[in-house]
């Protein structure tokens, strides 16, 4: 764990430690301090945890849209730090995995227009037509799997 300065090197000093996690403790200068922890972790993306003072509900909404896991506010108790860092790391995770399958489904869209095309071509279809076929094929396939899963 490293106490650092939330300034302009704050990017070179987070990639030397590797950390996992970033915490921000932020009294009274919150929009400062996110505006240099978001910048500092835009391309090697980490829960960020802000304990803060400031309740307005603008800046925490700012907060969760730049990045933030979790925002606390008046909250930096012993006792509820490790469960507060345990939600904000899922939520993180959680996050991740939907940004994950979001990059997966761009990346599969040509391949679908490219099958509902040829549907449309091949059995003169509409377009909406050829999406559902396509659609209760795949979703014909998966229970065939699962059925396999469950069988085997």
């Amino acid at each position: 764990m490293a106490s650092l300065p939330a300034d302009v090197f704050l990017t070179e000093r987070l990639a030397q430690l590797r950390s996992d996690l970033i915490i921000v403790d932020a009294e009274s200068d919150a929009r400062d301090a996110l505006e240099h922890v978001v910048m500092a972790t835009r391309d090697a993306r980490r829960p960020i945890v802000m304990f803060t003072n400031d309740h307005d509900s603008g800046n925490a909404r700012a907060a969760v849209a730049a990045g933030v896991s979790a925002y606390i506010v008046a909250g930096l108790q012993s006792d509820r730090i490790r469960p507060i860092l345990d939600v904000a790391i899922a939520r993180f995770q959680q996050e991740q995995a939907l940004r994950q399958e979001l990059a997966d489904t761009r990346q599969d869209t040509p391949q679908i227009d490219l099958r509902v095309d040829t549907l449309m071509a091949d059995l003169g279809l509409p377009v909406r037509e050829a999406h559902d076929a396509l659609n209760d094929a795949v979703m014909a396939a998966l229970a065939f799997i699962k059925l396999r899963q469950l069988n085997d």
